[in-house]
């Protein structure tokens, strides 16, 4: 005959109401919450905790007035590895006391009730796309032209050379077919450039070059990289 093992059960109100102290080991459910405690011996159900994870079950969690971020203090939710939300994800009333934050790379900002992603994180993750020139810089555009096979935005860039130039800055400017909008420069003595984030949008059927304006008078600078960090649309 097959034995059925059944836990003592009853709403969190009458739980509540009846308060009886579970013998050590003991476990409780309400049935309403899908909770669950586990007696002690010595302590009234209002006084325990509640047992670990509640399971699968169809009661949503709630989670009221906590800011998410990655700060380890008390109150705040920390998640290490990922979250997988099956469904909506609904925040009500978010204002500037009571905000869903996301690392110090972006926030998730908000009209109304309506949640606005960091345009950073629009596309999917960042990827990054290098122009490499080995051994001794020279001056000159690129022959290589980088054509995006979907539109892109280009989030931030640098220029680096594993040797640096030396009597003067070596310059290279970024090109948008064929106009420059901008110019990293790798100051005299440097091996890196400032990042530039200003962006810019390339579009299917448009391409990046790089122009090298400059380099060290003495020493020109030895293998230059430019590397572009970017996100798709």
């Amino acid at each position: 005959m097959p034995i059925q093992i059944q836990f003592r059960r009853g709403t969190a109100a009458q739980w509540s109401a009846a308060n009886p102290t579970l013998a050590q080991g003991e476990l409780g459910m309400e049935t309403d919450t899908y909770k669950f405690k586990i007696g002690t011996g010595s302590t009234a159900w209002n006084s325990l905790a509640y047992g670990g994870l509640s399971g699968d079950f169809a009661a949503p969690v709630s989670i009221t007035n906590t800011t998410v971020s990655t700060s380890t203090t008390t109150g705040a939710l920390k998640v290490t590895g990922g979250v997988g939300i099956q469904g909506d994800l609904y925040v009500p009333n978010i204002n500037a006391t009571n905000s869903l934050v996301v690392g110090s790379a972006g926030s998730i900002t908000s009209s109304g009730n309506a949640l606005s992603l960091p345009v950073a994180t629009i596309g999917g993750p960042s990827q990054e796309r290098t122009f490499y020139r080995a051994g001794t810089v020279a001056t000159g555009t690129s022959a290589l032209r980088w054509w995006p096979s979907s539109n892109v935005t280009i989030r931030s860039s640098i220029a680096r050379v594993s040797a640096a130039p030396t009597g003067s800055n070596l310059t290279v400017d970024v090109l948008l077919n064929g106009a420059t909008q901008y110019t990293l420069t790798i100051a005299d003595g440097s091996t890196s450039s400032s990042s530039n984030t200003t962006t810019i949008a390339v579009n299917t059927g448009s391409y990046i070059q790089i122009n090298v304006t400059a380099v060290g008078s003495a020493s020109a600078g030895i293998d230059l990289a430019v590397i572009f960090n970017y996100t798709r649309s």
